[in-house]
Order: C-alpha cells, then sequence, then structure tokens
C-alpha cells in the first residue's frame, strides 16, 4: 500500500480509530480512577568504612553490592513488624519494601509503600534503622568492631501525593495505545473489506494502462482544474472538434447512484467554459442519441449495462464508455464483475473516475450540506432523450441564437437526481 491508500483507508474508517482512541482513553480513566491510591516513602542510608586507609574505601565498594537483598531479609523486617506492630506478614512486607544501591555510590535507598502516606514513611524509617544496625552487626567479627558504619541521612517524610496511579502516564498512555490500535484495525479493515476504497485497488482490476482520475481529498489552488471533471473535459475537447461525441457514463455500484449525474454535470460545465457545447441526458444503452442540432458532446447516465447484448449495443451506439467508482460505496466484487462483462464485449472505457461517495463535492473535495451545493449555478441544460430542439452551438444558426452557448437563459430545467 501506498501512503495515499493508507490515508484513504483512515478516511473512510475514520469512526474506527477515534472510536478506538476514546475507548483507550476511556479505559486509562478508568484505571485512575478505580485502583486504590498507594505512597511510597523513602530514606537514604550512607555506608562508611571505620577501616584507615584506601583499603576501607575498596571494603565498601566491595561490599555495599551486596546490602539491599539485606533490608529485605528476616532479620531486618521481621523487628520491624514487632516494633510498629503492623498487621502485614513477613511475606507481605517483604513486596512493600525495595532497597536499591546506586551505581557508583556508597548508599542505599530504602523505600515502602503504603495506603496511607504516614505508615509508609513509619515503615521507610523503621527499616533503614534496623537495616543500619543489622549490617554492621553482621559485618563485625566475633572479637571486634565492624568495619563498616550505617548512618541514616535523610529520613523518610510523609509523602504528600500518591505514587500510582499516575494520572499523567497512563491517560497519555491509553490515548497512544488507543490510537495505536484504532489505525491499525482501520487498515485491516481496508484490506479485507469489499468496498473499494483507493485507487492502488481499481488498477489492481483495471490494471495500470487505463486513465484513471481521483477527486482531491480536499480542496486545493489546483482543485479547480486538477478533479476528474476537469481532467475529463480535455479529452472530450479534443474528440468534439472533429466530430461530436457521445459519451455514457456508469456506475460500478449495482445500486442506483446519482455519482454518474452529478459528474456529468460538472463535465458539461467545464465544456461550457471552455467554448464548447454539452448536455448531460438521461438514456439507456439502447439509445442511439441524435447528432443533428443536438451539442457537440451529448453526455448520458442511465441504468448500467447487465448482459453481455446490452454492452455490445452500448458500443454501438456511444463513442465513449466512462466508469464512475464511488470510494467507500462501490465493492470489490461489483468492479470485477464489471471488468469482466466490459472486457467480454470489446468495451475499453476513455477513463475510471474515481469519487469520493455521495454528499461529497467532485470538484473541490468538500462536503456537500445542500441541493443548492451539490450542483451549484449549472450552465448545462437537460436534453431530452429523443428530439430535435436545436442547442446552442449546434448546426443551424438560425436557432442557435435562442439560448447563447454556455449561458442559458429563461427556463432551465431544474437538476433532477
Amino acid at each position: 500500500m501506498e501512503l495515499r491508500d493508507y490515508l484513504s483507508a483512515l478516511r473512510q474508517y475514520w469512526r474506527t480509530w477515534v472510536a478506538l482512541t476514546a475507548l483507550g482513553l476511556l479505559a486509562a480513566f478508568a484505571v485512575v480512577q478505580l485502583s486504590a491510591e498507594t505512597y511510597r516513602a523513602g530514606a537514604q542510608v550512607f555506608v562508611a568504612s571505620t577501616i584507615d586507609g584506601p583499603n576501607g574505601a575498596q571494603f565498601i565498594n566491595q561490599r555495599v553490592g551486596s546490602y539491599p537483598d539485606i533490608a529485605q531479609s528476616r532479620s531486618v523486617l521481621g523487628p520491624v513488624i514487632e516494633e510498629l506492630e503492623l498487621e502485614e506478614s513477613f511475606e507481605e512486607l517483604r513486596l512493600l519494601v525495595t532497597a536499591v544501591n546506586p551505581a557508583e555510590t556508597s548508599q542505599i535507598l530504602v523505600s515502602a509503600t503504603s495506603s496511607s502516606p504516614e505508615e509508609a514513611a513509619r515503615i521507610a524509617n523503621a527499616v533503614a534503622e534496623t537495616f543500619s544496625e543489622t549490617v554492621e552487626t553482621l559485618e563485625a567479627p566475633v572479637d571486634g568492631r565492624s568495619p563498616v558504619a550505617l548512618t541514616v541521612t535523610d529520613p523518610a517524610i510523609v509523602p504528600s501525593s500518591p505514587a500510582s496511579p499516575d494520572a499523567g502516564l497512563l491517560l497519555p498512555l491509553g490515548l497512544v495505545v488507543g490510537l495505536l490500535l484504532g489505525l491499525a484495525l482501520a487498515i485491516v479493515r481496508s484490506r479485507l473489506g469489499t468496498v473499494v476504497s483507493s485507487e492502488t485497488e481499481v488498477r489492481e482490476i483495471w490494471g495500470d494502462q487505463l486513465e484513471i482520475y481521483a477527486s482531491a481529498a480536499r480542496a486545493t489552488r489546483r482543485s479547480a482544474t486538477d478533479n476528474p471533471a476537469a481532467r475529463l473535459a480535455g479529452p472530450l475537447e479534443l474528440r468534439a472538434e472533429a466530430a461530436p461525441v457521445r459519451v455514457f457514463a456508469l456506475s460500478s455500484s449495482v445500486d442506483r447512484s446519482t455519482a454518474p449525474r452529478r459528474l456529468l454535470r460538472q463535465i458539461a460545465d467545464v465544456l461550457a467554459t471552455r467554448g464548447v457545447s454539452a448536455g448531460v441526458v438521461r438514456a439507456t444503452v439502447a439509445e442511439r442519441l441524435p447528432t443533428a442540432n443536438q451539442p457537440r458532446v451529448q453526455l448520458a447516465t442511465g441504468r448500467r449495462p447487465v448482459a453481455l447484448r446490452e454492452w455490445r449495443q452500448l458500443m454501438q451506439n456511444y463513442d465513449a464508455v466512462v466508469v464512475v467508482v464511488e470510494l467507500g460505496r462501490s465493492t470489490v466484487g461489483e468492479l470485477q464483475e464489471l471488468h469482466t462483462m466490459a472486457t467480454a464485449a470489446g468495451v475499453e472505457p476513455l477513463a475510471v473516475l474515481l469519487v469520493r461517495g455521495r454528499g461529497v463535492d467532485l470538484a473541490t473535495g468538500r462536503s456537500i450540506r445542500s441541493r443548492a451545493d451539490r450542483f451549484g449555478p449549472s450552465t448545462t441544460l437537460d436534453l431530452p432523450a429523443k428530439g430535435g430542439t436545436p442547442f446552442p452551438g449546434s448546426a443551424d444558426p438560425a436557432e442557435s441564437s435562442l439560448v447563447p452557448s454556455g449561458r442559458p437563459t429563461g427556463a432551465v430545467q431544474p437538476p433532477r437526481d
């Protein structure tokens, strides 16, 4: 998948990753609210040597690394339980007490956790005092003084805020985890889903040789010229210089869709601004539109052909075929079936136009909010499927002055869905 395919998947399944992001944030918030608060207090013990000379420092460096284990031993915690009259057993208190020796130091940091901040500080100080006495006793020879002296240099104080749960950590973590899971699920759904969501999926079916025009994801400075309607109007304008052109636009979806008709209106508007007469008409593949007294470019849309016979009639009655694929609505199966029938009938579409589904303006990429926004001030006329009414720019100069080319006046038929 290319970057635009990922972006297309995220746009199509935006509800998925937004929902999971919100769910991750809510889960983290629930953990913060439901978790019991615990407090941590710590005391600092300094280890000094009573041996004169360099041998004392060397002795400390060799021994201090093993002292943290003594702080969690029964020799230390047993007297602490009795002194403070704690309800916790030795195994339970051992889980609440930690001791570490920071690298390259002769200090021991003793900490204790409890649901009560006062009790956490009492336990930490009691453990630090008992620990200091126990180490000195263990290191002392039978008939001499201890080579080390431990001093509580920084007693524990009552903590003012809980150590856990840490809302400042859990909430951002829940947000990030939810977002990553949501993005991953959205991409997986786009790959496993049956709905066409990107140009890559269309090219996998139709091949790289076919012209595929995609609408802009959002309005830009180039959106007026770099959109399916404007890009297809160029080839049609060149064809219309040689002879009248009849184009049939069909939707890749078997369901009724207004996308082809809306797109044809915009193509006709672009051609009108370039001085090429164009009109939009509802028709069937079996109808052969007349060219006399008609615009140079006739843009027809109607029911999608189903039988192979209808596809062959389509090629007999029209000069070009345009396939309109609505991303997020057309399915892969529908597009594959359309390609199979077109290939069997020898139909080579002039182009495949990708639009972003109903509710999006094909020229700008902006959301459609009303009927007026959807069609805008149209400069094209709806044509009857049959008839010989002169059209602006037709071969009859006597009648062409009734309606100036590209700017119809008087009774203009309103857009019909």
